[in-house]
């Protein structure tokens, strides 16, 4: 989808949405992480819907110069497969010795939101980050039952 700024987009498709800002793959509300290399592969596929990407095309897109063999491309189809639960090849179909098709309607939106459930989780995890204005390690588990504690207050 040429002309559009896809780094801070999300897309969706089948009931999945594709946060390229998070790399994340979800559906309902519920985040699955893919590995950097199988998320690239999707992307490139949901970026060219209903269009036969060939193999030495995603290849380039996701390896570029580095060389790799089909055996990793074809270990991020599967893994694709297995976080969108089609193991019947009716939304990512392979075309026998040419590439794969990603069979479905892809709109790009906005990403989500965060949810205040995430604003406290990346709160959290910023208080657990080491810097060196930071309280010594000691005092770290207290912080993190007070932010334990806070999370199960909501």
């Amino acid at each position: 989808m040429p002309g559009m700024d896809t780094d801070q987009s999300a897309y969706t498709f089948a009931g999945f949405t594709l946060d390229v800002a998070r790399g994340t793959l979800s559906r309902g509300g519920i985040e699955t992480r893919l590995r950097p290399k199988s998320f690239a592969v999707l992307r490139h596929l949901v970026e060219h819907p209903g269009r036969l990407v060939g193999k030495q095309e995603l290849l380039d897109a996701v390896w570029g110069s580095t060389v790799v063999t089909e055996g990793s491309l074809t270990q991020c189809v599967i893994e694709i497969r297995r976080a969108l639960g089609d193991p019947a090849q009716r939304l990512l179909r392979t075309v026998p010795r040419k590439g794969f098709l990603l069979d479905t309607a892809v709109t790009v939106t906005s990403p989500p939101s965060p949810t205040p459930t995430d604003s406290r989780l990346a709160a959290a995890e910023s208080a657990l980050a080491p810097a060196a204005n930071h309280a010594p390690l000691s005092s770290r588990p207290v912080a993190a039952l007070v932010i334990g504690l806070l999370l199960l207050a909501v």
